[in-house]
C-alpha cells in the first residue's frame, strides 16, 4: 500500500485488461480491489471506503455510465473521483459519462 492510504476500486469485465491494471496499480504502490461490472462495483463500494474509482464504460449487467450515475446520485459516495476507461471512439458515449 502507498503512503497516502488511498484504496482504489477498479471495475473492469475483461480479465486480461483487469489483471494488467491491477498489476500496474500494485507496482505503483496502490491497494486496489476489483469488480467485474457496475452492479458488483456498487456492492463493493458499500463494503469499504474507496478514495478513487476506475471504471470501464462497456460492461455487462450494469455498464460504467449507469454505475457513474448511481454513484453520483448517492450522497455518501458522490464526491469520490471517478476515472473511466474505454476503447470507444464515440464522443457521445464519453459525454454521457460526465
Amino acid at each position: 500500500m502507498n503512503d497516502n492510504g488511498i484504496k482504489i476500486l477498479l471495475i473492469e469485465d475483461e480479465p486480461e485488461v483487469r489483471e494488467s491494471y491491477l498489476d500496474m496499480l500494485e507496482i505503483l504502490g496502490f491497494d486496489a480491489d476489483y469488480a467485474e461490472n457496475g452492479k458488483d462495483g456498487l456492492e463493493k463500494l458499500r463494503q469499504k471506503d474507496y478514495g478513487i474509482i476506475i471504471t470501464d464504460l462497456n460492461m455487462p449487467v450494469m455498464d460504467g455510465i449507469q454505475f457513474i450515475k448511481c454513484v453520483r446520485d448517492m450522497d455518501e459516495y458522490n464526491s469520490i473521483p471517478i476515472l473511466f476507461l474505454t476503447t470507444e471512439s464515440q464522443s457521445t458515449k464519453k459525454m454521457k459519462a460526465k
